[in-house]
């Protein structure tokens, strides 16, 4: 660590790092906030054994933040110093010293800001000898402060090119959880009358982030059809299949399987599949059936899966991580839910035994 603070300094033009603190760590990466004799902070980032292949991802997410920074002129932190060779390095472990952020995620604040303050340049257009007096051909921002201002974007480790239906289109902070769309027109008004306080500010909340959601996915049809186009794939068995490859592990072949029966349906519709090219599976009709009924129990686990993650509220352990402070509190809760569903669904001690044998949260 010393080592690791010596060259922090070194690439700041600092004579010694005075404090160091730990970040929480995540799941690839442990990370300080290094501050210097000269007024300077730095991230410094170690990347654990998980992170991925050694040297690769290092290397990748410099030469990534670099590209982004001055081919595309995207505000990713500045990087001074890093290695990627960890035998071969004095401190023995790959690392990367580089600029600190400062502000908070745009998620925390984006449900307070205003409209305004979200799209600044709305309204009617007119041409400028219309307009009297002119207001110059530049917007600038006075506050630095103000909550809609970008002052970078981080956590460029593993990222990559790929192809376009590989990528989320939609941007995390819009925040609709809900069901996809299955048109562009905008939601209907909910109904007030007869609800709480509280009910009609939640159902209005909710009125809201989904016509926000309309409105981007509205607003991309037009701008930029051929992301629109990877909106519509994503919703055939053919991208399903796509996602599902890689992802075995963590879903399981059960929804796998249950995929390549729906696409035995559509095989013909695929843009690349000519009438003299059959689909390449024969299933039988005790296949069918198997495929449905471990299908129906993948979604039962999910469905079970998702009652609970409902109840535990922000006590659910994301990714299987949980602030130490609140692992009894978390343990607890999960004790309480699962009495309650074995409750619910087991009818004899055998059947009891059985979900308990079963229970994953341990």
């Amino acid at each position: 660590m010393n080592r690791l603070a010596s060259v922090a300094a070194d690439s700041v033009g600092a004579a010694r790092c005075i404090s160091i603190k730990k970040y929480p760590d995540g799941m690839f990466n442990k990370a300080f906030l290094m501050s210097m004799d000269n007024g300077r902070e730095v991230i410094a980032k170690v990347p654990n054994p998980t992170a991925g292949v050694p040297h690769f991802t290092t290397a990748s997410e410099v030469a990534t933040m670099d590209f982004a920074r001055k081919i595309l002129d995207t505000p990713a932190p500045r990087v001074y110093a890093w290695n990627s060779q960890a035998r071969s390095h004095p401190i023995g472990a790959e690392f990367i010293i580089m600029e600190k952020i400062e502000g908070v995620p745009l998620s925390q604040v984006w449900s307070t800001m205003t409209l305004p303050q979200k799209l600044q340049h709305y309204g009617s257009l007119y041409y400028t000898r219309d307009m009297q007096p002119p207001t110059g051909n530049y917007y600038v921002k006075d506050d630095p402060h103000n909550p809609e201002q970008i002052t970078g974007i981080i956590d460029w480790q593993s990222c990559h090119i790929s192809p376009l239906f590989n990528h989320n289109p939609d941007p995390a902070f819009l925040d609709w959880d809900g069901l996809e769309p299955e048109t562009l027109n905008l939601a209907p008004r909910p109904k007030l009358s007869g609800l709480s306080p509280e009910e009609r500010s939640a159902a209005v909340h909710e009125y809201t982030i989904q016509n926000v959601f309309i409105g981007w996915r509205k607003l991309m049809h037009v701008k930029n059809p051929d992301l629109y186009r990877v909106v519509e794939f994503r919703k055939t068995a053919a991208y399903g299949l796509i996602f599902l490859a890689h992802r075995m592990f963590e879903y399981g072949e059960a929804h796998f399987q249950s995929l390549l029966v729906d696409l035995k349906d559509t095989w013909a519709d695929l843009p690349a599949v000519t009438s003299d090219i059959p689909f390449p599976f024969d299933f039988s009709e005790a296949d069918f059936e198997h495929i449905k009924l471990d299908s129906d129990g993948a979604v039962a686990g999910t469905e079970l899966v998702a009652e609970v993650k409902g109840r535990m509220g922000d006590l659910w352990p994301d990714k299987g991580f949980i602030e130490h402070e609140r692992y009894d509190d978390c343990k607890a809760a999960l004790h309480e839910i699962e009495d309650q569903i074995l409750e619910h669904l087991a009818e004899t001690d055998e059947e009891r035994a059985e979900y308990e044998r079963h229970w994953p949260f341990e």
